[in-house]
């Protein structure tokens, strides 16, 4: 797992790392995600998650003086893992103080949270972080079962 901080600035800490593999990694799921690394925080990357989509990444950033952002993109194996992963965590998102959104696109399940208040959306974003590691158990779980209804469906 790698980790860039980007200091209180935004932009400090980013050359530092030369050399380290993950650099690439920052700027490209910036570019991709439309993230200004200026504002960043912080970004966490797994550069093996579980799906064929790339690393999951979380992304810390602030967007204005008075929001933050959390973002993480997580790759599934299937479109299927993905779709119910996001339906199962769906529920969770009746919160009035932060503004949530749960996409999945092919492979990849995003996650954007955004919130006035950081301490509020870092317990919540770390409880809902839980409840994905469970949603994760699960699947490995039903991944035998889930690869026979997939196959079934493409014959």
């Amino acid at each position: 797992m790698a980790a860039h901080d980007g200091g209180a600035g935004g932009g400090e800490g980013q050359g530092d790392d030369q050399g380290d593999p993950s650099q690439g990694i920052f700027a490209d799921v910036a570019a991709e995600e439309g993230i200004d690394l200026g504002e960043v925080s912080q970004i966490v990357v797994i550069p093996h998650g579980v799906g064929s989509g790339g690393p999951a990444v979380l992304v810390v950033s602030r967007m204005g003086p008075h929001q933050h952002e959390f973002y993480l993109r997580v790759p599934f194996l299937s479109s299927i893992e993905a779709e119910i992963t996001r339906r199962s965590l769906a529920p969770l998102q009746d919160t009035a103080e932060i503004h949530r959104e749960l996409t999945v696109n092919g492979c990849l399940m995003r996650v954007r949270w955004v919130s006035e208040d950081l301490d509020c959306l870092h317990a919540l974003f770390s409880s809902f972080l839980e409840d994905l590691c469970a949603v994760f158990q699960i699947m490995e779980l039903l991944r035998p079962f889930l690869t026979t209804i997939v196959a079934e469906e493409t014959d």
